[in-house]
């Protein structure tokens, strides 16, 4: 029987074709993400991923360390274009970067040095008491926010010691702002202008609340612990099942962190439903869509614009969250939101590697040695702020801890309705 020699031809093509598409879906341990430049497929194994993971996580902390003022703070902001440190200044941002030196002190002598300058200078120039309560001053106004940062710093330290009367003084400041019905204010001395409360506490109640969970591990004083419950029973009221009556994402990533200490120490299910809960409506405003490369990955999201931000500093602390939210799944074995959470991840990590300035960048910027592993606040703003780079840190940090090198992502096409679930 002969074969036209054109069937056989296409036979040949169709067969390799389909060899190689089947052979693309089988291959194992590869992640599906999009490529931001060629709007096309790309896969990256365990050990590529990793290497991107490791390489943000490395050079964001260089970042941190070499914006570390002689005095002992950090930059606020930088901008590159004009090689110019900003004047502007947020303790709150400042002393997250300090808990980061608090926590990797312990290991770490080099770091160690620039952690004992960094205390010196916050108890020297932004802490004030006012009899057995202590407090954050700056600027005309002490945020319950910046005292529960400075708490946590605290707890954090291998100089806990030294601090821990100082301590002990901020944790009466924070619970003062407390309410019968656990309810926070959120100014220990308030503003002169006028200021919306809710917005201020969406973010403060979380942080508080961690700072007294935080404390009360470090002391185990359960007294600690029922005021510490008293308030986040009171947010899950008000921010988890009254959620449509307050949603703001700004209160999801501080909670979640809340509520995974809760969730760890008593393995009550009602603080993991909690943070599914709310962790669920967060991967529903990040950007899954092919069609925006600059936005893949970002918190922005046309469906969601009153709760969108083009801020790397959201798109962090989301993503921080979120790998909180993802351990608390695997540990409850919910599949569904093992793989929802893990793509959500996956992409928030390449969104912000791809806004790292790296050494490549000093050919652009070659009157700006400062900006290796700073992260840009959006693709078309070029300036780097403390809280962008150290909120990296922090979401790499948990996102390289969760992961362990087990996870699975499906090369199969992504369905963005999963996130609408």
């Amino acid at each position: 029987m002969k074969i036209n020699k054109e069937k056989y031809l296409f036979i040949i093509l169709f067969g390799t074709l389909l060899f190689y598409s089947l052979s693309i879906f089988i291959v194992k341990t590869e992640y599906y993400i999009f490529n931001y430049k060629l709007s096309s497929f790309k896969y990256y194994d365990n050990d590529e991923l990793y290497s991107i993971i490791n390489e943000v996580k490395s050079l964001s902390l260089q970042w941190i360390i070499a914006n570390m003022k002689s005095d002992g703070y950090f930059v606020y902001a930088y901008d590159p274009s004009s090689n110019t440190e900003s004047k502007e200044n947020n303790m709150i941002r400042q002393l997250m970067a300090s808990r980061i030196m608090a926590e990797l002190s312990n290991n770490n002598k080099e770091i160690l040095d620039y952690h004992k300058r960094n205390m010196e200078y916050i108890f020297k120039y932004w802490y004030r008491e006012d009899g057995e309560k202590g407090y954050i001053y700056y600027n005309g106004d002490a945020r319950l926010g910046a005292a529960a940062m400075a708490l946590r710093t605290i707890v954090y330290s291998p100089l806990y010691e030294l601090y821990k009367e100082k301590a002990e003084k901020l944790y009466n400041a924070i619970t003062s702002m407390q309410n019968i019905d656990g309810s926070l204010a959120p100014f220990i001395i308030e503003p002169k202008d006028d200021y919306n409360k809710d917005s201020f506490i969406a973010y403060y109640s979380g942080e508080a609340i961690l700072s007294m969970i935080e404390y009360y591990k470090k002391v185990q004083d359960k007294n600690i612990f029922e005021k510490a419950k008293k308030s986040q029973d009171f947010y899950i009221l008000k921010y988890v099942k009254k959620m449509k009556d307050n949603f703001n994402p700004s209160y999801i990533p501080w909670q979640t962190f809340s509520l995974s200490n809760f969730y760890h120490l008593t393995k009550d299910k009602k603080y993991a439903q909690a943070i599914f809960t709310l962790n669920d409506e967060l991967v529903k405003i990040q950007n899954h869509s092919e069609k925006y490369d600059k936005l893949l990955g970002r918190y922005y999201n046309e469906k969601y614009l009153e709760y969108s931000s083009l801020h790397a500093t959201a798109d962090a602390i989301y993503t921080e969250s979120l790998a909180y939210a993802y351990e608390i799944a695997k540990e409850l074995n919910d599949s569904a939101r093992i793989n929802k959470y893990r793509i959500a991840i996956i992409l928030g990590i390449m969104n912000l590697h791809r806004l790292q300035y790296t050494e490549k960048d000093l050919n652009e910027y070659e009157e700006s040695p400062k900006i290796v592993g700073g992260i840009r606040i959006s693709n078309d703003d070029e300036r780097i702020t403390i809280d962008t780079t150290q909120h990296t840190y922090d979401a790499i940090t948990k996102v390289h801890e969760v992961f362990k090198k087990d996870v699975f992502v499906s090369s199969r096409k992504l369905n963005p309705s999963i996130f609408q679930k």
